[in-house]
């Protein structure tokens, strides 16, 4: 089963380290509803590697799939390779590969699997990350602060995501899809009418929340997925990680249902050296709600103009939650953090 798969996996590596290659365990993942995941492990001269593939899907085509939300593929996987040389905590890039005649996509890479768990409900409710849990807000303001610190002439080029930038893509997502919803367009107006002031930008995760980092029993693995990086206002990636959508089974905890927003915001002030402001901070929770009911969006739009409906079931069952993302939005102007 999956042996083309097996094979192209097997070829790339044996190019990449000049040495025979057996490939083991290959199964894919059930995470990542815009990327596939495979894991497995490289059997080789000197051991035994863990691996990740991440890929494009199949059945979209670059074109279909890319938006300004989005960094194109090759720059999402030269993106986390930069990040690794810096320090950053995310898995190393081992190989590109892919092409249209292949199973794995022009834009696949490989890189390393990260020890420990991905999954939100596991890291939030086992005892075996009991630990793990009371570390993980000092560890994830380390590391987010850390790659924001990254200058920007040491990352590939990304698109700057301004307030404006993002809001217009938000409108035109709606258009798109054909929707006409009263509280979206309201939204979308309080958001251009209380916008911040500029301010610096610096490298943005984008996606930076609970599913995406990987946790062991002693705190932070790494950060993965950065499918949604750009530049833009830092604070932008400590507001997303306090959305209610990410809390599992933990809403009294705003910061991923692991600690307070004061604790996390001391704590990325400490290795920062900058002033997080509780406003701005506010400002982002709340256009963040939007963006992840525009995702929302985006996913079922997927879902309906997919030729295989069974394959694209998860994008329908995300696309269901655009609703909950609008009064989340709600919740949140009419509550002053």
């Amino acid at each position: 089963m999956h042996s083309a798969l097996a094979e192209e996996l097997k070829a790339a590596l044996e190019r990449q380290w000049a040495r025979p290659v057996d490939i083991d365990g290959l199964e894919r993942l059930s995470v990542g509803a815009s990327r596939e995941m495979w894991r497995f492990d490289a059997l080789s001269e000197g051991g035994t590697f863990p691996l990740i593939l991440r890929h494009p899907p199949a059945d979209v085509t670059e074109a279909e799939y890319e938006t300004a939300l989005v960094a194109t593929r090759s720059c999402e996987r030269e993106l986390q390779q930069a990040l690794y040389e810096q320090g950053v905590k995310v898995p190393e890039v081992i190989v590109a590969l892919g092409g249209e005649d292949t199973e794995v996509r022009t834009g696949g890479f490989i890189m390393e699997r990260l020890p420990g768990e991905g999954m939100p409900q596991r890291i939030l409710t086992d005892s075996t990350y009991s630990n793990s849990r009371r570390r993980l807000p000092q560890d994830l303001a380390e590391a987010i602060a850390t790659a924001h610190g990254v200058p920007a002439s040491a990352l590939p080029p990304l698109a700057t995501l301004s307030v404006d930038t993002q809001i217009q893509l938000f409108q035109q997502l709606a258009e798109r899809s054909g929707m006409e919803h009263p509280g979206y367009e309201w939204a979308l107006c309080w958001l251009r009418e209380n916008k911040p002031p500029e301010v610096p930008v610096t490298l943005v995760h984008g996606d930076f929340r609970l599913g995406n980092f990987v946790a062991d029993e002693n705190g932070l693995s790494g950060i993965v997925d950065w499918e949604l990086a750009h530049l833009g206002d830092p604070m932008e990636d400590l507001a997303w990680l306090c959305l209610r959508s990410w809390r599992f089974s933990r809403p009294d905890l705003p910061v991923a249902g692991l600690t307070s927003r004061e604790a996390l915001f001391k704590a990325y002030e400490k290795v920062s050296g900058a002033t997080v402001d509780p406003g701005r901070v506010h400002f982002w929770e709340a256009l963040g709600n939007i963006k992840w009911g525009a995702i929302c969006l985006m996913q079922s739009n997927r879902y309906h103009t997919s030729e295989d409906k069974s394959g694209a079931i998860e994008n329908a069952a995300i696309g269901r939650r655009f609703d909950e993302a609008l009064y989340d939005f709600f919740h949140v102007i009419d509550k002053v953090h």
